[in-house]
């Protein structure tokens, strides 16, 4: 695992940045290897402090791997953004990358999550209280995927009460939820198949 977070490390940031990390870890190692031949008595030291690192390494790597399967999505992307427009005429990559990543440079992603879903990307997108920025318009969406037959039923959107529920037509869609565990850039996403009722 640690191994894989350095070498995530050397590619997160260009070609260049990656030759130039490669090199300090490969001047690193070697120095490193030179003290190591030149005071044995340090390889035990060193070995238990790689064991400890690579322990505490290990849940990080689980749950990076568990937000790339996530992100990886299509599906999840497109209700995503969705939710993120709602009523407005667009959203900004630097809006979307801030939302769904937690950093609002990481436009590239985005651009490839985009072209993953069919999402069309426009220029002059504007948002009201941002300005005028490369974007998704809203019009350019491609509709949610069709809900499954075997969707819970008996949903009550968010915002509304059972009752409020009752006295309308059956509703369908879908309902983004926070992350139970409390981590801000991920939601659950429910969908609703909503049966018709009458009011009583």
């Amino acid at each position: 695992m640690l191994l894989h977070r350095v070498t995530a490390w050397w590619a997160a940031d260009g070609v260049k940045s990656g030759i130039a990390r490669i090199i300090g870890t490969l001047l690193a190692a070697a120095f490193g290897a030179g003290m190591l031949l030149a005071a044995p008595g340090l390889w035990w030291p060193l070995a238990a402090v790689w064991l400890i690192a690579s322990w505490f390494a290990t849940p990080a790597a689980v749950a990076e791997d568990e937000a790339e399967e996530e992100e990886n999505d299509p599906g999840a992307f497109l209700a995503s953004l969705h939710h993120l427009i709602g009523d407005q005429k667009g959203v900004h990559l630097a809006q979307i990358a801030a939302e769904l990543l937690g950093d609002e440079t990481a436009t590239d992603r985005v651009r490839e999550q985009c072209s993953a879903a069919s999402v069309t990307i426009s220029r002059g997108v504007r948002v009201k209280g941002r300005g005028v920025s490369t974007g998704v318009r809203r019009d350019s969406l491609p509709p949610l995927p069709a809900i499954s037959p075997t969707a819970p039923v008996a949903v009550v959107t968010a915002g509304q009460n059972e009752q409020q529920q009752q006295q309308h037509p059956g509703q369908e869609g879908f309902v983004v939820l926070p992350d139970p565990d409390g981590n801000p850039h991920r939601h659950q996403i429910h969908w609703v198949n909503q049966p018709t009722r009458k009011a009583s």
